[in-house]
Formats: C-alpha cells, sequence, structure tokens
C-alpha cells in the first residue's frame, strides 16, 4: 500500500468507526428517550391513571435532550483534542524539547526524530519529554504535518539507539496512517457517552443527599420520599443506559486500536529494516507490559501509547494493545520466549558516518528516481539506508549551521542564508535596511562557515522549522516579512524562494491553530487548467529546447493514463505555466482525491526524470508541489 493508499484508507476505516460510534450513540439515546418517555409519564400522571398520552412527547423530548448533550461534550472534546498537540502533551506531563538542547538523553532523542523527520519528508514534529521511569511513547496530533512525538525518560535511557529508532519509527507510523485523528474522533464519540452516564450518577447522587439531609418526618414526607425514589431510579436507569453505550463504544475502540498496533510494527520494520531494535524494545517491556505502565495522565491517550498503561485488562476486551507475546512473536519469528532485563545504556551518540555523497554533484536518475519512485508507490517512507544517509548528510554539515539551526533567532539566519547563497548586492541592502547589524555578520558567518549547496537547502530549512516554530506570533510575522523582502530583492522570485514561502506559512498557520487543508474531492474536469500548469511546468524546468520539453510531458502524459477523467493534458507555453499560475494551481490542487494526487506526483516525476539526470532546481519545484499537495516527500538529499 501507497501514503495515499493508506490515507484514504485511514479515512475508510474513519468512516467505519465513526458509523459504529453513530450506532451506538442513537441506540443509547433511542433507549433514554423510551425511558425518559416511561418515567416521565410515570411523574406526570402520578394519579395512577396512566393514559400514555404524554409518552411520546416526553420520549421525543428526552431523545432531543440527550442527543444534545452527547454533541456538545464531542464538539467540546473533538475541539480541545484538535487545538493542538502542545494541549494534550502538556496534559499528559510532557515537556517540550527545545531543539538545541545540550542535555544527552535530550539530544539523543531530538537527533532520531530529525533524521526519522527528513528521511520521510514529514515536517519535524515538536518532540515531548515525559517524565517516567516507563518504557513508552505516543505520538498526537490531526494531521500530517500538525503532529508531535513524546518519549518516556526511561524509554530514551533504557533502549540501544537501535531500540529508540524502532519506536520512534512505530511513533511515525501512526503519524503517516492517520491513526490520530481516528483515535482524536473515538475519544470525543466516547466523551458523549461518559457525559450521559456522568449524568444519571449526578441525578442519583441528588436523590441520595436530599434523603439524608431531609429525613422522612417533615410534612408530606412520604410525597418526597416517593420521588426521591424515583429520581434515584431515573439516575440509575440514565447512568445504566450510558454505561451500556460506553462499553460498546470502548470495544469498538479497542478492537479498532489493537489492529492499528500490529500494522505501526509492520510499518517500523519496514521503515528501519532492523526487526532485532523494534523487538528488542518490546522485549524490554517484560510480561504484560509491566514497564510501560504509566500514572494515567489526565487524557484518555492509552490508545496513543506505545504500550498498555495497564497490564491487566477484563478478559481483555478492553486492551489497547494486542497481547506484548504476539506483537513480539511478529516482530521476532524465533523468539525464544525469554524477556530482557533493563539497565541504563550509554546515551553517547556514535560515531558520523563515512560521508559517501558530499563532493558528488547534482544528483543522477540512479541516485534520486529510485528512492522517490519507491516512496510513492511501495510506501517506503524512511528505510535504513535513507535513514543512514541523512545521518552522512547531518554529519557532513558544518557544526555552525547545525547549531544555529536549533536556535530560534539564530535559526531565521540559516534561512536569510540560504536565500543569499548568490551574494546578490540588492539582497545584501534589504537585509540590512531589515534586520540589525549583528544579525547581519551571523549571516555572513554562517555563509562563510560553508559552502551551502542547492541540493542542502531544503533539507537544512527542515531541520530549521522546529525552532522557528518557537518564535511568538509577532517574531515570525517579522521573520515572514524579511523573508518576503529577501525574495522580492531582484524584483523576481524562483522556485526555491517560492517553495520556502510555502513551506513556511504553512508550517506556522497550521501550529498556530488556524484552518488547515481539506480533501473535498473536487472534479478532475474541473482543475484541467491546474493540472496542465504543473505538469507543463515541470516538463519545461529541464528541458533545452521545446522537443526536449514535449518530450517530458509526453512522459507525463504516460504515467496519467487512465486518471485523467477527460482531461486535456496539452503542453502550455512558457507564458502560461509561471510561479504565479503555480500558486493559483496549488491552492486548489489539494482538493484532489488520494489516488489521482499520487498519479500526478508520479507523472511530475517523470517528467523532471526524463532527462535522466536530476537537477537541484527540479527537485526543488517538485517538492513544492509536494508541499502544496501536503505530501510527505524527503527533499532528495543524500540519497544513494
Amino acid at each position: 500500500m501507497t501514503f495515499f493508499d493508506h490515507q484514504e484508507e485511514a479515512k475508510r476505516r474513519s468512516r467505519r468507526a465513526l458509523f459504529g460510534f453513530m450506532l451506538t450513540v442513537m441506540l443509547t439515546v433511542v433507549a433514554v428517550s423510551l425511558f425518559g418517555g416511561y418515567a416521565g409519564m410515570m411523574l406526570v400522571e402520578s394519579d395512577g391513571n396512566a393514559s400514555g398520552e404524554s409518552f411520546w412527547p416526553l420520549a421525543r423530548i428526552s431523545g432531543f435532550i440527550c442527543l444534545g448533550i452527547i454533541f456538545i461534550s464531542w464538539a467540546w472534546r473533538a475541539s480541545a483534542l484538535s487545538a493542538g498537540p502542545d494541549a494534550v502533551m502538556r496534559s499528559m506531563g510532557g515537556t517540550r524539547l527545545a531543539p538545541d538542547s545540550e542535555d544527552p538523553d535530550e539530544r539523543r532523542l531530538l537527533n532520531l526524530v530529525e533524521e526519522m523527520s527528513i528521511a520521510s519528508g514529514v515536517p519535524v514534529p515538536d518532540t515531548y519529554l515525559l517524565e517516567s521511569g516507563a518504557v513508552n511513547a505516543c505520538a498526537v496530533g490531526m494531521k500530517v504535518d500538525k503532529a508531535a512525538v513524546a518519549v518516556t525518560r526511561g524509554a530514551v535511557q533504557k533502549l540501544s539507539r537501535d531500540e529508540l529508532q524502532g519506536v520512534v519509527a512505530h511513533e511515525f507510523s501512526h503519524i503517516l496512517h492517520g491513526d490520530m485523528s481516528l483515535n482524536t474522533h473515538m475519544i470525543a464519540w466516547l466523551a458523549g457517552l461518559f457525559t450521559i452516564s456522568e449524568i444519571g450518577r449526578f441525578v442519583m447522587n441528588f436523590a441520595a443527599m436530599t434523603s439524608s439531609t431531609r429525613g422522612f418526618r417533615s410534612r408530606g414526607s412520604r410525597d418526597e420520599g416517593g420521588g426521591r425514589i424515583v429520581l434515584l431510579l431515573i439516575g440509575g436507569g440514565i447512568w445504566c443506559l450510558g454505561s451500556i453505550g460506553i462499553f460498546f463504544g470502548k470495544l469498538l475502540q479497542s478492537a479498532v486500536s489493537r489492529q492499528r498496533e500490529f500494522l505501526a510494527d509492520a510499518s517500523a520494520i519496514q521503515y528501519t529494516r532492523n526487526p532485532d531494535g523494534l523487538g528488542n524494545a518490546l522485549r524490554k517491556l517484560g510480561k504484560n507490559s509491566l514497564r510501560g505502565r504509566m500514572l494515567r495522565p489526565n487524557t484518555d491517550c492509552a490508545h496513543m501509547m506505545f504500550a498498555n498503561l495497564r497490564s491487566r485488562n477484563f478478559v481483555n476486551l478492553f486492551a489497547t494493545h494486542p497481547p506484548l507475546d504476539h506483537r513480539i512473536r511478529r516482530v521476532l519469528p524465533h523468539w525464544d520466549g525469554n524477556y530482557l532485563q533493563v539497565v541504563d545504556v550509554d546515551v553517547s551518540e556514535p560515531p558520523p558516518l563515512p560521508d559517501k555523497g558530499r563532493a558528488s554533484g547534482a544528483h543522477s536518475l540512479h541516485q534520486v528516481l529510485p528512492a522517490f519512485t519507491v516512496l510513492l508507490n511501495q510506501q517506503g517512507w524512511p528505510d535504513t539506508v535513507r535513514l543512514q544517509a541523512v545521518e552522512a548528510w547531518k554529519a557532513g554539515l558544518a557544526p555552525e549551521l547545525v547549531e544555529a539551526a536549533r536556535d530560534p533567532l539564530r535559526a531565521r539566519q540559516v534561512v536569510f542564508a540560504l536565500l543569499l547563497v548568490r551574494r546578490d548586492d540588492r539582497e545584501n541592502q534589504v537585509l540590512t535596511r531589515e534586520e540589525s547589524a549583528e544579525c547581519v555578520r551571523e549571516v555572513e558567518a554562517l555563509l562563510n562557515a560553508q559552502e551551502i549547496r542547492d541540493e542542502d537547502r531544503l533539507g537544512l530549512l527542515d531541520l530549521c522549522l522546529p525552532a522557528l516554530r518557537r518564535l511568538d506570533p509577532d517574531q515570525q510575522a517579522a521573520f515572514m516579512d524579511t523573508v518576503g523582502a529577501l525574495s522580492g530583492a531582484d524584483e523576481r522570485m524562483d522556485l526555491f524562494e517560492y517553495c520556502l514561502g510555502k513551506i513556511l506559512a504553512h508550517n506556522f498557520e497550521s501550529r498556530n491553530g488556524n484552518p488547515g487543508y481539506g480533501r473535498m474531492r473536487v472534479h478532475i474536469p474541473k482543475l484541467e487548467r491546474e493540472i496542465n500548469v504543473i505538469l507543463s511546468l515541470l516538463s519545461r524546468l529541464g528541458a533545452e529546447t521545446e522537443a526536449d520539453a514535449e518530450r517530458s510531458f509526453q512522459k507525463a502524459r504516460e504515467w496519467m493514463l487512465g486518471y485523467t477523467g477527460n482531461v486535456d493534458l496539452r503542453l502550455l507555453s512558457s507564458g502560461e505555466c509561471g510561479l504565479d499560475a503555480l500558486d493559483a494551481a496549488c491552492d486548489k490542487l489539494p482538493g484532489l482525491a488520494p489516488q489521482f494526487q499520487e498519479r500526478l506526483l508520479l507523472a511530475g516525476l517523470a517528467a523532471i526524470a526524463a532527462d535522466d539526470d536530476l537537477q537541484p532546481l527540479e527537485l526543488q519545484a517538485y517538492r513544492a508541489l509536494a508541499a502544496a499537495l501536503h505530501i510527505p516527500v524527503p527533499p532528495g538529499l543524500g540519497i544513494a
């Protein structure tokens, strides 16, 4: 399955789970309305001559009230969970790690998350540390580009690098497969059912307190006592019906969660190509995941965790994870049944990998095309080769660049340096006008520290994103103003500047809680011009002649065969597919169905690779398209 298949499958699972929860909710509402109608009828027609005339009106009122309470509770909980991962992580007691942290435990975890993110093409998520000695981890967030990863200190200190990499890969699988959104929706619906149960409990407690404070000696005590008994019965009935709804809702939630854990384990092995890493991490959990147990956080996050928060569940009906021995045997088929002892490991990083590709120039077809094709065709997000390539690439960067990329204010200077690699006097004048003299000196020092190659620029931008997200809104706005001024200093915008602006703007918007994108299933014929703009632009990038452009476009057309939806694919002139046209097209293309987005990306890849020589400019344009579609695509660096 491809990334797009998984995203579509996640939507189908969400719809099925939503249908199951809606069925549970509706049955609960029907049961409460019937019970409310009967109880209300007994209260209203208390003279013993119940005719039943008031039953249906009262039942309808009870049903509407019940449905309204569930909907309000669902909306409140969903809003709280979707507001951003930071609120959820803080409720769990997590501490966001500074990208420039020098703490050995934190640096080790941050390096692994950075490498996995760059290798997968996912924006580097915020990383949190949970102060717990347990071996556990989780990922939260509603979207691929709005996620956070948290790992316990116990996991960082007790797992080797390979084992911790397996755990991080497991959490990235949840991010890429859309499991976080599914979990969020299920938690929100359960909150609605839980509210009904709590209202029943409140009514019972109110009746009991009234009974204890008033007693039965006062005037009218017989009537009051009867009323209190009725209230107790009504409260007990509502509580019972709500609890039954919770029971079946949790059954559904747990069944879905167990299957997603199996998929995440399998994907983690596929990413790292190292079953021993994840398998030994699971073995260190001990029998029944005892070493993964944590004090339950305020938020209901059990389904998001790497390991069970509890070691026992009622006949495993509500187990959020498959039995540990089943998970281990799927990862390590020849497991002997023994668990591993847990001891603190050496947290020092291994020596840098040999730098195999720093001296090479542009990426060849044999270097990049297979990696992107695997990415799109075979679910090949991170894998061992690319993870090692990212490690080697980072090791080849100047320490000054890496350190600056991890500091919020200095990360701004790295981005300015990426825009000034051409050393244009007009850009230097803009920077001098917009920023302080100290900032200008720092940018110049970064440019002198190492020659920044074109193929390194997007990777460096990825390294800067976690630090840049720590800027406050005013600082972000001022930073974006300077970026815009630098991009327009020569009165023209190139593809890298366009791609950089898109990535930064989208990253800031997502993190500030602004509305994200939505795939609204736009009809393909309505986007005929936009599709032609994308494919024409990519076909013309590496073409020296019109015939070359035609050949590239023909390659793209071949990949689109059967997916065009009667769209007339034609090569547009250079004037018709400039950056303004690209910008207009990218605003509409996210509405395409995932399968068509996949085909469009493959066609674009075929267009830029038609001459067997992928240049940095072409890779940047391709990354700009992927960024506009919100599809994780690696920046193309260090692939061998």
